[in-house]
């Protein structure tokens, strides 16, 4: 199911499954030292610029799994994405990995269940038609 919202095409996805893979935690938020944070007064020290997944960053913990490292993401399988900010807002995305091991991704807003509305433009390979949302199942037989 597709939708026009400013000239941009928004696709709503279900997916299946849902167990995490990797989870990490700042130590510092757990602390409550996050909330000293002044806005206007630069980068917080815990802020990172990016994460590799399966890399743990200094100043973080694991949350998931509960040892070891992360199974690696597999080609053509989904993932969904997020990230609480100190603020508390939350963003996410969902991605594919390739059989290259290149990475494609779309922004996400969560739905009902396992529905996220992915922005903008996905193209029709990028979900296969069993994964996509059907908001009228067929009857029972």
């Amino acid at each position: 199911m597709t939708r026009e919202k400013k000239g941009k095409t928004y696709s709503l996805v279900r997916f299946q499954g849902g167990d995490p893979v990797w989870a990490i935690e700042s130590d510092a938020s757990a602390k409550g030292i996050l909330l000293g944070h002044i806005p206007g007064t630069g980068a917080r020290a815990d802020a990172l610029k990016s994460v590799s997944y399966g890399q743990l960053p200094a100043g973080f913990s694991q949350e998931a799994p509960d040892y070891g490292s992360p199974e690696p993401l597999e080609p053509n399988k989904y993932y969904v994405f997020s990230v609480t900010r100190g603020s508390g807002a939350t963003s996410y995305q969902v991605i594919r990995v390739q059989a290259d091991g290149s990475v494609e991704a779309y922004d996400a807003d969560p739905r009902a269940g396992t529905s996220y509305e992915l922005c903008c433009d996905v193209p029709s390979d990028f979900i296969s038609s069993s994964d996509t949302y059907d908001p009228e199942p067929a009857p029972a037989p």
